[in-house]
């Protein structure tokens, strides 16, 4: 007979109560994924959001999943990017809002075979390593590092899915900002697809999603007295402290008011 545990037989049965049915096939490439702690728990949480409701994909917001999973908002920003990037998890905008701010799709991509290995070039962060919130993966897991012959197809790899995903990743960083600006100023942004979307394309390519998220991020957060009586939160303004903010960024200022100096008045 099986030990119920403390609480007898009906506390035994209440904690036995719901089920996620999850594809095997998922389960068993995410037992063979070489995935951080903080990745494990965000595809799980995910996993559970969706499979556990038995719905495609279910529109969520940072602040919820970073509740979900013990991470920080941070944390779960740069992980949504290389998960993305690798393609775990898949994304796309939805029509819901919280608190103001239209939410992202998530799912888990069922297609395994397009999943990407981790890169060893980078990292975590925008540093490398492990972002804050975070616990940084053992090395080793997988064996060591791959040999030069795999680094080179990782990276191919890599490179071709940023191409195929320029675009899908350009609009969706559109929406970011979008939100962001929303949220912050209670008004629409009127966003002008020529120079301002080819000022994102160049910052894209030049820093990646995940550190050009952290870093509209930080641009937002700025209460920096000339932008917000002359310069206005503009592409155009955040194009032209690009790389301050990316440097501040590396260097781990923890406010954003230490590299916003003097900004051109040509603008």
């Amino acid at each position: 007979m099986v030990n119920e545990g403390r609480g007898g037989p009906e506390a035994a049965k209440k904690n036995r109560g719901g089920f996620t049915k999850v594809p095997n096939a998922i389960l068993e490439k995410l037992a063979k994924t070489d995935l951080s702690i903080g990745e494990l728990r965000l595809c799980l949480f995910v996993v559970r959001k969706t499979c556990g409701f038995h719905k495609a994909g279910d529109a969520l917001a940072v602040s919820v999943m970073a509740e979900g999973t013990g991470l920080t908002k941070r944390a779960v920003r740069a992980i949504l990017s290389r998960l993305r990037n690798r393609r775990l998890l898949l994304c796309q905008p939805s029509q819901i809002r919280w608190k103001g701010t239209l939410l992202n799709q998530y799912s888990i991509n069922k297609n395994i075979d397009t999943w990407l290995p981790k890169a060893r070039n980078g990292g975590a962060g925008v540093n490398g390593g492990a972002v804050r919130g975070e616990r940084p993966c053992q090395k080793g897991v997988n064996g060591g590092a791959p040999t030069k012959e795999r680094t080179k197809e990782i990276t191919k790899e890599r490179e071709s899915l940023m191409e195929k995903d320029s675009g899908e990743l350009h609009q969706t960083l559109v929406g970011y900002w979008c939100n962001h600006y929303e949220q912050k100023l209670g008004v629409a942004y009127d966003y002008r697809e020529g120079k301002e979307g080819s000022h994102l394309k160049e910052m894209l390519k030049i820093f990646g999603e995940e550190r050009l998220r952290l870093m509209i991020d930080a641009f937002m957060d700025s209460q920096d007295a000339w932008i917000r009586e002359n310069g206005g939160y503009t592409i155009a303004v955040f194009r032209t402290q690009a790389n301050k903010i990316a440097q501040s960024l590396a260097q781990g200022h923890a406010s954003v008011e230490s590299f916003m100096t003097v900004i051109p008045r040509e603008l």
